[in-house]
């Protein structure tokens, strides 16, 4: 994955110069930004120059969405004369599993063989992990500036690239600093895995990025459903959740559904599908699609939806005895 990185941050085209002070913004979706490339839905927006438009490149890369003044595009190039940039989706960018972009430390290394220096950091923002990179050709002077921001599906990341004006750092440092602060500002941020807020922030952050203590957390939610503590059940579910569909409604669900479908299972299953995601009430949160397993062996498909409330983890949502295909690894 390294080698992707270091392709998508090579990928670069001349601009010619243009002096302005600053630049003038406005949101787009990330979903428009990239020409609706998206399999699903991703509730963020960047905010670009305000002159730019969605604008066809001849002979573009395939995926690749172009945004500059239009009228500035060159046949087969893209070089605007008030910087251009470029949006796509790309795949085998983030590693899920290692909450980790294609080893950064590895890619500055590479790039400054290439003559290019890289800085980068990492933040959270509204459960989705997103790395701003920075790098600089020492030869040609000239900027480029790289937002990526993982989807939660597979490995696949929205990646956005600027160039601005060529000879015109102040533009470019100008709308990099707003491009994060905006985006930043759209949810809370968690720099370089540290919380930028108070302790339990910090702890919040690190559970959801614990499958020890997600699946821990799931198997103790099965013994008490299992052995139909009520009271227990109650206690782990979200505070959020809770006042939402009303104590009394939640205790009876746990009750006559939760407790019954767990009450003969044995174990959990092996197979456990993690999806991070946006939860039915907006709210982000982790998705685990997994089975109840009973003494004869026969697993029966549950999701669960953890959510990390005031340091500690809480289900945020159950749903039992519902196979959903493209995420339970099998369905009868």
């Amino acid at each position: 994955m390294v080698h992707r990185l270091l392709a998508l941050l090579l990928m670069s085209s001349a601009s010619v110069a243009h002096a302005q002070a600053c630049i003038a913004t406005r949101d787009v979706p990330l979903d428009e930004l990239t020409d609706h490339a998206l399999s699903g839905t991703l509730p963020l927006a960047l905010p670009i120059p305000a002159a730019f438009r969605h604008v066809t490149i001849k002979d573009a890369p395939q995926g690749s969405s172009y945004w500059m003044v239009p009228g500035e595009e060159a046949e087969g190039k893209s070089q605007g004369a008030s910087g251009h940039l470029l949006a796509k989706v790309a795949s085998g960018v983030y590693d899920q599993a290692k909450d980790d972009f294609a080893g950064v430390d590895d890619l500055k290394e590479k790039m400054d063989v290439k003559g290019v220096s890289v800085s980068s950091d990492r933040t959270l923002v509204n459960g989705y992990p997103v790395l701003f990179v920075e790098s600089e050709d020492r030869t040609l002077h000239t900027k480029t500036y790289t937002v990526f921001v993982a989807t939660n599906e597979e490995s696949q990341a929205i990646v956005v690239k600027y160039r601005p004006p060529l000879g015109d750092p102040t533009l470019g440092a100008c709308y990099w600093k707003t491009l994060k602060a905006n985006l930043l500002a759209a949810g809370e941020s968690d720099a370089s895995g540290s919380a930028t807020g108070s302790g339990t922030h910090a702890r919040d952050v690190a559970l959801m990025r614990s499958p020890q203590d997600q699946s821990a957390f799931i198997a103790a939610f099965a013994e008490a459903a299992r052995n139909g503590r009520i009271d227990a059940l109650i206690a782990m579910m979200s505070p959020a959740t809770r006042k939402a569909a009303g104590d009394e409604a939640t205790r009876a669900n746990l009750r006559n559904v939760i407790a019954p479908f767990f009450a003969h299972s044995i174990k959990l299953h092996s197979e456990d599908t993690v999806r991070r995601s946006t939860m039915p009430d907006g709210r982000m949160g982790v998705w685990h699609y997994t089975y109840a397993v009973d003494a004869a062996g026969k697993p029966s498909p549950f999701r669960i939806a953890l959510i990390a409330e005031d340091g500690a983890l809480h289900a945020g949502f159950v749903d039992v005895g519902k196979c959903i295909r493209d995420r339970h690894v099998f369905c009868d």
